[in-house]
Parts: structure tokens; C-alpha cells; sequence
């Protein structure tokens, strides 16, 4: 009568640990779902942002003739322009044999024989 007892107790052991790791089951599946949903909305959000954002870009460079456009323009029309040069001894022309051969001065030179210039 023990050992049937013991066993009962045993199979019953078992159902009740097979329905615990079922309910755990089901409560990560949940869990998963509901942080997915949440991922998705904060995506969509995200979206809607980058989309508005992208709108009001748009509509400002329709409004304010972008900078670079206008440097085009200029280089096109013969005006002249501002360039910076950002770098180190390179960018200063150092180990050039001459200032002329510098290669901010022959891009300089180069704008203005292809464009017009020099004024």
C-alpha cells in the first residue's frame, strides 16, 4: 500500500511539475508577445517620427534655397566662393615644392579654369 501511494504520489508529482512547465510555458509566450507589441509600436512611432521629420526637412530646403545649391550657382554664374580645407600640415600645402603646387591651390585653380573666375 506504501509503494502505490509512493507511486501515485510520484505520477502525481510529475502531472502537476508537466502542467507548472506548461503554465510557465504559456506565461513566457505571453510575455514574448506582449514585448514584441511593444517593439513594433515603438517602431511605428519611430517611423512616424522619421517620416514627419523628413516632411519638415523637405519643406524648409523648398523654402531656403539649400546652401549647396547656391554654391553650385555661384560657381556656375563665375562668383566667388568660400572652400574650406580642414586637415593638418597637408591640408596647409606642407611638402609641396612651391605655394602653387599646394593642393588647395591647384583645386582653387582648377574651379576657376573650369568655371570662370579669379576676380
Amino acid at each position: 500500500m506504501i509503494k502505490k501511494v509512493l507511486i501515485y504520489g510520484d505520477i502525481l508529482a510529475i502531472v502537476f511539475g508537466m502542467i507548472f512547465i506548461c503554465f510557465k510555458y504559456y506565461e513566457h509566450e505571453k510575455w514574448q508577445s506582449v514585448q514584441l507589441s511593444n517593439i513594433n509600436s515603438a517602431i511605428t512611432y519611430q517611423n512616424q517620427n522619421m517620416d514627419e521629420l523628413v516632411e519638415k526637412v523637405d519643406e524648409l530646403a523648398l523654402q531656403t534655397d539649400l546652401e549647396i545649391d547656391s554654391a553650385y550657382k555661384k560657381i556656375s554664374n563665375g562668383e566667388l566662393i568660400n572652400i574650406l580645407v580642414v586637415g593638418d600640415s597637408i591640408g596647409a600645402g606642407s611638402g609641396a615644392s612651391k605655394h602653387e603646387n599646394a593642393w588647395p591651390t591647384l583645386l582653387k585653380k582648377y574651379i576657376e579654369q573650369k568655371y570662370g573666375g579669379g576676380r
